[in-house]
């Protein structure tokens, strides 16, 4: 168990002073605790004060009232110097740095504990090689840093930020501009940097699926200027989570850790199948509007069978003495759709002989359906 922080907040009044009005208070009476170790993701609607908050405990912006301890220490008195040394910061920003190379950006990173001239000490050199190897940018060192990937860019930012040696490490949206694997290896170094030395990382997100997989600590800001802090399965199992993310027509399932559109589904299909197959015809069927049950009972006119072949899955559908067969999910929705706007028999497929489905519009009238057995549509 946790016994001292090495960041905390007392009594924090966060917001802006305005001339001659009362200040705007966005939250107030913030009791927060960072401990060593910690991946902490902070998360909360748009425009709720995520990134006040992190100006505020970062030095950025000056608190309404309140304080905040790095090491026991206030951070309104650490000069600018010493408070480099203990906290490093990632913005969303795009930044400019000219025609700088990797090395020498990452090299910036030692600015606080070079002499006035900012040579670099074998030291000093060494950290910046380390930095670069923790988050696998050696190859890049040479490279100039405007003509990076944003993948690469966000690594070299992290790079620069760790070769300061901080106690803390605060990211705003270090995701934002990273397609989906590269802010899934992200996350993951992150994790990894925390659980790896005497430091914490602390960053906001929008990712709510990645901060739920890999955060230690959530901290979930609301509307009533209150945040929840928590382990991303307490908050789940309190009802926090669906609380601060609550929007009309939006509701979050804490079963499966997904947001949901709380649309109104057709009757029940009755879905028969094992493993993974079930598992994505279950989402597909889910995703189209039908509510999926696993065993047959009378509110289910529609059973589902799933059925592996030499050529991949099938399923058969059975209604009222009829059944078909499609051999993708594709067509399954699209059948199902039909049959539940009680489209009329199809016309007879003048090459195969047996009935063809007529598809809602979105399927392309170059691409009918094959038909095959009782009536089979591939």
């Amino acid at each position: 168990m946790h016994t001292q922080g090495m960041l905390t907040t007392q009594d924090l009044c966060i917001g802006y002073a305005v001339r001659k009005r009362p200040p705007r208070i966005v939250a107030a009476n913030l009791e927060l605790t960072i401990h060593a170790g910690d991946l902490i993701c902070l998360l909360g609607p748009n425009g709720i004060g995520k990134s006040t908050l992190l100006r505020t405990i970062t030095g950025m912006q000056p608190t309404l009232s309140g304080a905040v301890l790095l090491d026991g220490v206030d951070l309104a008195t650490l000069a600018p110097r010493d408070l480099a040394r203990r906290l490093s910061l990632v913005l969303t920003e795009r930044v400019d740095v000219g025609q700088l190379s990797v090395y020498a950006l990452v090299s910036l990173g030692r600015h606080p504990y070079t002499d006035w001239l900012g040579r670099l000490t074998p030291q000093d050199e060494h950290i910046v090689q380390q930095s670069l190897e923790a988050v696998d940018a050696v190859s890049l060192a040479h490279r100039p840093f405007h003509q990076l990937s944003d993948g690469e860019r966000q690594r070299v930012l992290l790079a620069r930020a760790l070769a300061q040696q901080p106690r803390l490490l605060v990211l705003d949206e270090p995701t934002a501009f990273l397609d989906l694997p590269r802010r899934i290896a992200l996350m993951h170094l992150l994790r990894q940097l925390a659980h790896s030395g005497e430091r914490a990382i602390l960053l906001s997100t929008h990712d709510l699926d990645l901060a739920l997989r890999y955060a230690d600590v959530l901290w979930l800001m609301q509307r009533a200027g209150t945040v929840h802090v928590g382990a991303p399965e307490d908050l789940i199992l309190n009802g926090a989570f669906a609380t601060t993310f609550h929007h009309e027509g939006v509701i979050f399932d804490p079963a499966t850790g997904a947001f949901q559109v709380n649309a109104a589904t057709t009757a029940p299909v009755c879905l028969r199948g094992q493993g993974l197959p079930a598992h994505w015809t279950t989402h597909a069927l889910e995703r189209a509007g039908f509510c999926v049950v696993r065993q047959p009972d009378t509110s289910a006119d529609v059973v589902i069978d799933i059925t592996p072949g030499d050529h991949g899955l099938t399923w058969g559908i059975s209604q009222a003495g009829q059944t078909y067969t499609v051999s993708s999910l594709y067509d399954l929705v699209a059948l199902l759709r039909a049959m539940r706007a009680n489209a009329p028999t199809p016309p007879q497929s003048p090459s195969a002989g047996c009935p063809e489905l007529s598809y809602p519009s979105h399927q392309p009238p170059d691409e009918p359906a094959s038909a095959q057995s009782t009536a089979e549509y591939r």
